[in-house]
């Protein structure tokens, strides 16, 4: 039945891919190894101006802002040298990354898809997102080394102009293809 409520745990799936014109990615790479509990959802909070004028009890205008940026984090244990490079830029040689010379600017359209429950399961997709990332955690004794990635959510807008949604939520049944 369409509306159902489904139950959106866990995450079998995150990949990043190229947005296109306006659009997110038609293909996306998937990153297998999510560290546990580290996926984020940072949306910003909206406050609402009121205008209001001597004498009235109520205000005569109320204007809706977004006043943070919103983001989404997660992390990667142990990072392979191309995920580094996808997500901090520099270059690869073998299994050695080196770190960029100037901080670069990486575009990334970003799928998450949560485990099944029930027969479905929720995709979020921003298309259009400014990554940056780093290294923030070293190993121990008992921990890895962690790559924290935060995308942080862009409106895309196509060549022409037009500005798209930035961020989407969608339920969907299992034997809809997964991934990228």
């Amino acid at each position: 039945m369409a509306g159902e409520r489904t139950l959106a745990v866990d995450c079998k799936y995150l990949g990043a891919g190229t947005p296109g014109d306006g659009v997110a990615a038609a293909t996306y790479t998937q990153y297998t190894e999510i560290h546990e509990d580290t996926i984020v959802f940072n949306f910003a909070d909206g406050t609402q101006v009121q205008f209001r004028a001597m004498g009235q009890k109520d205000p005569w205008a109320v204007i809706s802002r977004i006043t943070d940026v919103s983001s989404i984090e997660f992390a990667i244990p142990s990072p392979k040298a191309q995920e580094q490079k996808d997500f901090m830029g520099g270059t690869v040689t073998g299994e050695k990354w080196e770190a960029p010379i100037e901080t670069p600017s990486i575009i990334k359209s970003i799928k998450i898809q949560t485990a099944d429950y029930e027969g479905k399961y929720v995709e979020y997709i921003i298309p259009k997102a400014d990554i940056f990332a780093r290294l923030s955690q070293a190993p121990g004794v008992e921990q890895t080394d962690l790559m924290l990635v935060r995308a942080t959510v862009v409106t895309p807008i196509t060549a022409a102009g037009v500005r798209k949604s930035s961020f989407s939520r969608e339920v969907k049944t299992v034997d809809e293809e997964v991934g990228g």
